[in-house]
């Protein structure tokens, strides 16, 4: 069992991964079932501007039997950053919602950034782009 935060939200998942398409696309997957999360709750993923942060319930190896069981404690096992494009893609199968994030690249903020720059000053000099 794992879980992402965001911002002040928490949502329990039971997968989280990012997923590559062969024309470039980055995803970031998550699932979770029907008892633990609505599909709003997902959707507030559309617009979070925040990195996630995915954690998963710690576990501790029974030194005689070897066997692992999960503490009550989190463990941060890793930070998504820049999946932040407003793309948000949901399916449902089976109480379990899946929804797919995209992540924007750092060349395409950059050319977001410039363009919104540029629009800025066109309009401060009352010049028309």
């Amino acid at each position: 069992m794992g879980k992402i935060v965001f911002g002040n939200k928490e949502i329990i998942t039971q997968s989280v991964y990012p997923y590559a398409y062969s024309n470039g696309k980055v995803v970031l997957r998550v699932s979770a079932r029907e008892e633990d999360v609505s599909e709003n709750d997902l959707k507030q993923l559309k617009d979070n501007m925040l990195p996630i942060e995915y954690y998963e319930c710690k576990t501790v190896m029974d030194a005689e039997t070897g066997a692992l069981t999960e503490t009550d404690a989190w463990e941060l096992k890793a930070t998504y950053d820049n999946y932040d494009s407003g793309e948000y893609v949901s399916s449902y199968k089976d109480g379990v919602y899946s929804c797919e994030i995209t992540r924007v690249g750092e060349t395409e903020k950059a050319v977001r950034r410039n363009t919104a720059d540029i629009a800025y000053l066109g309009i401060m000099a009352g010049v028309e782009l």
